[in-house]
């Protein structure tokens, strides 16, 4: 027991443990196949309320696959008394859209773009096909990678930002989101680096929506630009060997 020699516990005001709480998958659950159980100290305290385990299931499969499991700050009461057992358990668990990614960062050299507010992503409707292997109705967590392209449009052309997951194009931004995000990943790609943004997938087979959390350019700070490097350096052309006759 959790609060084995722990004599407040006996109280009325009862005892309070700091402890780390860990959320494992339970999907065998008769009652609810989402359901989510809170372990702190070694010890099943209980689940998560249907409502939050809905959202946070698909995070905690994702890592049960892997062995894993998400562990949060969580703070434990307890009052042990002989007619009466009465407890709490407080999880402070981070923001699910924004928890570890369920994608993989590119294999070549990337930076993380600092996190800001909600950059919604345009056309993605033209890349379902990709999306739908992503996508949840709660939303799932992603790395998303930003390019500096040119959009072939029926009389002109212009420059826009893609956005892939793993690779694959799954829309871009709109010209305003372009002109504001656009001189970052310029930055990046100017030395050689891949710019990575967090993002969030959600909706169904319908419809699906992706956002990143992203800073505008003119919002990053000073020191996190000088920290990036300076720009890499392009091979200069050698000059072809004489070739005497």
């Amino acid at each position: 027991m959790l609060f084995k020699g722990v004599p407040q516990a006996t109280s009325y005001e009862g005892a309070e443990l700091d402890l780390p709480a860990a959320l494992v998958a339970d999907f065998q659950n008769p009652h609810d196949s989402r359901a989510v159980a809170v372990w702190v100290g070694g010890q099943h305290v209980g689940f998560l309320a249907r409502e939050y385990a809905a959202v946070w299931a698909p995070r905690v499969a994702s890592l049960a696959e892997r062995g894993e499991y998400f562990e949060f700050p969580a703070r434990t009461w307890a009052s042990v008394r002989r007619d009466r057992t009465s407890a709490r358990v407080s999880v402070w668990a981070s923001d699910p859209a924004l928890m570890r990614p369920c994608n993989s960062f590119p294999s070549e050299p990337f930076t993380v773009l600092p996190r800001g507010s909600a950059v919604q992503v345009t056309r993605e409707e033209d890349h379902m096909d990709v999306l739908t292997k992503y996508a949840t109705v709660e939303g799932t967590p992603l790395i998303a990678t930003l390019h500096n392209v040119k959009e072939v449009r029926p009389r002109s052309t212009v420059d826009a930002i893609e956005v892939r997951l793993d690779g694959q194009r799954v829309g871009i931004l709109s010209p305003t989101q372009t002109a504001n995000v656009g001189p970052l990943v310029q930055y990046l790609e100017e030395r050689h680096r891949v710019p990575v943004a967090r993002a969030v997938a959600k909706g169904n087979a319908l419809k699906i929506d992706v956002v990143l959390y992203v800073q505008k350019a003119q919002e990053v700070d000073e020191s996190w630009l000088e920290g990036i490097g300076p720009v890499a350096s392009t091979p200069s052309p050698s000059e072809p060997p004489s070739i005497d006759d």
